[in-house]
């Protein structure tokens, strides 16, 4: 009876431990299933990172590209039309945009243009065709109050004569717009639109100068 006792619990114990190496196996595969998936989600999250932007809906976003294969733009220029190297003309709205890779595009983001009630917002253009010495005023481009970069520079689908760069004749009534700081600066009595940064030290100075002049 003895004996019989002793291999009956020498089966169960055998049972036991093919069970439990069982289950070490089913949590082992679980935990790979566990890493794999992770590590998908987060390669897929580094992509996105890598090359999606996005823009708040009250504010724009400047494109910069570092380096392309066709070069940069031509001396004396500062906007890029056709894929070069430099700031972009066209703006980036808010939403979610593909494909501006983080080696190769700065995106600069910066606010939307807001004239306030009763307020004039002055421009400066900072390319364009240059002002002969008789000219004070650029002439007027119609280009939907500067929000048209391309058919100020005389490359979008209306083929017009190209704006002038320096201080525009035409002004910004009150409002909201979508303008590129990169080629135009907006100014008013109480707050400069621009990239100061992209500025060299003798354009911030014209434009402070300037907004001085509106506030006397």
């Amino acid at each position: 009876m003895s004996a019989l006792t002793g291999v009956t619990q020498g089966v169960l114990n055998g049972n036991l431990l093919l069970a439990q190496m069982g289950g070490d196996e089913n949590q082992r595969r679980l935990m790979g299933w566990v890493f794999l998936c992770g590590g998908v989600v987060a390669a897929a999250l580094f992509v996105a990172w890598l090359v999606l932007r996005y823009i708040p809906n009250d504010a724009v976003g400047v494109v910069e590209k570092l380096w392309s294969l066709g070069g940069s733009v031509p001396e004396g220029r500062i906007m890029a039309v056709s894929g070069e190297a430099g700031l972009h003309a066209e703006l980036l709205r808010g939403g979610i945009h593909f494909g501006y890779w983080r080696w190769q595009y700065v995106i600069h983001k910066t606010r939307l243009v807001t004239i306030s009630q009763g307020k004039i917002g002055y421009v400066y253009a900072r390319d364009g065709e240059p002002l002969p010495p008789s000219q004070t005023l650029a002439r007027v481009m119609p280009c939907n109050n500067f929000q048209d970069a391309r058919t100020f520079l005389g490359t979008g689908k209306a083929r017009v004569e190209p704006g002038q760069r320096g201080r525009q004749r035409a002004i910004l009534r009150e409002g909201v717009y979508a303008i590129n700081p990169a080629l135009f600066v907006v100014i008013s009595e109480s707050v400069v639109y621009s990239l100061r940064d992209l500025q060299s030290a003798q354009e911030r100075a014209a434009i402070d100068s300037w907004q001085s002049e509106l506030k006397d």
